[in-house]
Parts: C-alpha cells; structure tokens; sequence
C-alpha cells in the first residue's frame, strides 16, 4: 500500500462533499438553462461521488473519524469559509471562486497520482482527474462571457484562497 495509507482521505471526502453541496446550490441560478443547469447537477454529482471515493479509501486505509458530519463539513470541509449563500449578482465572482477549487482539486488530484501505488484508488483518481479538469472548463466557458469582471475576481480569490484555505 505504501503511501496511500498516509493520506488523509477522509479529509479529502469531507471537501469534495462540500464541494458538491456549493456547486448543487448554484444550480438553482441556472434553472433557464436547460443545458447549464443539467451541467452543473452532475458538476455536483461528481463532486459527491469523488467524496464517496475517498471515504471509501478512508475506511480502507485507516477508518474513519467519531466527528459529527455537521461539523466536518463545515470545519474540514471548508464550508465555514464559503462564499455560499449567494445572490445572482455575485455569480461571476462564485464561478471564479469555485474554478480555482477546481484548480486546486487538479493539482491535488495530480500529487496523489504521483504517489499512490494502490491499482485501484489509482483508476478512481484518473477518474476524478477527468472529471475535475471538465468542471474547470465548464466554469471556464461561462467565465470567458465577462473577461474583465472574472479576472478582477479570480485575482481577488486567489488571495483568498492563499492567506484563508491554505
């Protein structure tokens, strides 16, 4: 098993599964668009099955926590620091926040693939690599509507994401 072990999977279920509970929320902007919103329902399907994935490895690997779910989502998970609610103002400066969730889930996704030796947490991390790299296209290509507005913003969530969520 090797390195795989020393992974805190549970942790990474804990944040896809917030992840999803982000992206299903924002579904609710796009119900005019039939083609948007069916995208962004599995957009937060994955993200709950990449952290049914890793819950799965967690038992596996080393079990899992007595922590009440309540609290792992919002602590572990990363939801006290969520930008959620949102109103349908803010959706430009939401998509930019949730394409570098995306961006940091790839690059996570990558260092986990380069160490795991485990043939089948492997083939379910090449999944979830193909996966995330289509959420950030698909966040990419309603950002590229409002270039100047969705860099100031991915700019300004960078940082946050930098000092607040490292």
């Amino acid at each position: 098993m090797g390195k795989d072990k020393h992974i805190n999977w549970e942790l990474l279920s804990w944040v896809e599964m917030s992840s999803g509970i982000e992206v299903l929320y924002l579904a609710k902007f796009f119900r005019g668009s039939q083609g948007t919103h069916s995208g962004i329902l599995r957009h937060a399907l994955d993200e709950y099955r990449h952290g049914s994935y890793f819950r799965e490895f967690a038992k596996r690997f080393h079990g899992l926590s007595k922590i009440s779910s309540n609290i792992n989502l919002t602590e572990i998970g990363g939801l006290k620091n969520s930008k959620f609610p949102i109103s349908a103002n803010q959706l430009v400066d939401v998509c930019s926040y949730l394409k570098i969730g995306e961006q940091r889930a790839l690059k996570s996704n990558t260092d986990l693939i380069n160490i795991c030796v485990d043939e089948d947490v492997l083939i379910k991390l090449k999944q979830i690599q193909g996966d995330e790299a289509n959420h950030e296209r698909g966040l990419d290509g309603f950002l590229k509507k409002y270039p100047i507005r969705s860099r100031i913003y991915y700019i300004k969530n960078r940082i946050i994401f930098c000092c607040y969520i490292a």
